[in-house]
């Protein structure tokens, strides 16, 4: 070997090991898609069956079933991104053995006849050739190495096992929390369409639909994001699409900035290929916002669970002072309301008042909660509230719930409930989330506001 010719060396993997980890892959998905066809046929021929270790069983069954069914479904997806892994390395290897070694291969020839006397001239000449190609060389490995990342964290999603929600009568039912569902291609178009709707700032956040998770704190603050165009283009920019073996999308990397580890950065790129069936709709469909949402469930080890003491165990509770920071990796501060000891204090004065309004009306993402109010005696509480038609209307807010802030002056406070409606103090809804309250109804029952940065 030359002294050019080691300016590059051979790209790292094994094309043939990984062709094989990729058929493993493709025929545990057919034993998985296999096993659930087994057990969802058990359930026919047991008809005569009833009781209720009958129904416990069907239960269980069923949501054994579907966890079957995305588990092989994950491995199909596995099998697909290992075999795109595999044409990249071939692809690079092929190139380098075929283009650059051979043109360093060439230098070294050129070098090796150059007469002694001009050798030295000669190897400075041709050096910086070799550096050329070596910079190609490392050009390549970075897109080699960024393709393997990639596989990484899509094998992550791939594989992952959805925790199966607990505490609930729901479970294993059609209306289970932590059920998915794959995207599907007019999923995939909903989400292209929306997210060049945020690019250009045209999303209405008052589309945001909370599901059957309690995460209202989250979707609040995703809505006050999308409050500002600068906010919708950094939700927008913190999704890029995940390519299948053939190029086509088959899910969305989405950055959350919840550190993985210690040692990790501030942020991670979370592959969301699928969505919770019961989860965030965008007007009742699979948009963004469900994107946003399952990613965010994907850094929990609890995933749609309760959030725990500690706040790390699942996304059902939280509070958006906490989740803000989530979205946008900047910091934020929270207004209290809500008073200390005894109710001292309780309310919003001045000056509080005049940094709500500055921090909605500039574009910084607000969140106002009734977690801490304590004027609440039931889970909802009446209130006199103007519609966007101008109509009044008594409705009810919640009690333990977030809202969206989307302006506010001396007069009222605007805001968007996630919900995408409000009760009546009849009984019925009131269509579309947003409403504005006095001064006075806001600060006896929305006992903190969160108030985030985006830049």
């Amino acid at each position: 070997m030359g002294w050019f010719s080691t300016y590059v060396s051979d790209p790292p993997g094994n094309a043939d090991q990984i062709a094989s980890i990729k058929d493993g892959l493709s025929a545990a998905a057919e034993k998985a898609h296999s096993a659930e066809a087994d057990l969802s046929s058990i359930k026919s021929s047991i008809s005569t069956w009833a009781g209720q270790a009958r129904d416990n069983y069907s239960e269980s069954s069923q949501r054994a079933a579907r966890r079957l069914y995305n588990f092989g479904a994950g491995l199909t997806s596995a099998s697909s991104d290992v075999d795109k892994y595999y044409w990249k390395l071939r692809s690079i290897k092929s190139y380098v053995d075929g283009t650059l070694r051979p043109a360093l291969e060439n230098l070294d020839k050129q070098f090796d006849a150059t007469p002694m006397a001009d050798r030295w001239s000669k190897f400075w000449e041709l050096r910086k050739q070799a550096l050329s190609i070596q910079d190609d060389y490392n050009s390549k490995y970075k897109e080699l190495k960024q393709s393997a990342e990639e596989l990484t964290q899509s094998l992550k999603g791939a594989l992952a096992i959805e925790p199966v929600a607990r505490n609930s009568d729901k479970v294993g039912t059609d209306k289970d929390p932590s059920r998915t569902q794959r995207l599907s291609p007019s999923d995939r178009k909903r989400i292209n369409q929306e997210l060049e709707d945020l690019r250009a700032g045209k999303y209405d956040p008052r589309n945001v639909r909370q599901g059957g998770i309690g995460d209202c704190y989250y979707l609040a603050s995703l809505m006050a994001v999308m409050n500002s165009s600068d906010g919708q283009k950094r939700l927008a920019d913190g999704i890029r699409p995940h390519y299948d073996s053939a190029g086509n999308i088959d899910g969305y990397y989405v950055t959350v900035y919840r550190k993985p580890g210690i040692f990790s950065g501030p942020s991670q790129e979370v592959l969301v290929r699928d969505t919770y069936a019961n989860g965030v709709s965008s007007s009742g469909r699979t948009g963004v916002i469900s994107l946003y949402e399952k990613a965010y469930a994907q850094t929990f080890p609890d995933g749609v669970n309760d959030s725990g003491i500690f706040g790390s165990g699942g996304i059902s509770g939280g509070y958006p002072q906490n989740a803000l920071p989530d979205i946008t990796g900047k910091g934020t501060h929270t207004v209290d309301g809500a008073g200390g000891i005894f109710g001292w204090g309780e309310g919003y004065d001045q000056s509080e008042r005049q940094d709500i309004i500055n921090s909605v009306n500039s574009g910084r993402p607000t969140v106002a909660s009734t977690a801490s109010s304590k004027n609440f005696t039931s889970k909802t509480a009446p209130v006199t509230a103007t519609l966007p038609d101008g109509t009044q209307e008594t409705i009810k807010i919640y009690d333990s719930h977030s809202y969206m802030v989307k302006k506010a002056d001396q007069s009222g406070v605007t805001l968007v409930n996630p919900h995408g409606s409000n009760p009546r103090a009849t009984g019925d809804s009131v269509n579309g989330g947003e409403f504005t309250i006095s001064w006075e109804d806001f600060q006896k029952y929305y006992g903190d506001v969160a108030i985030g940065s985006l830049w």
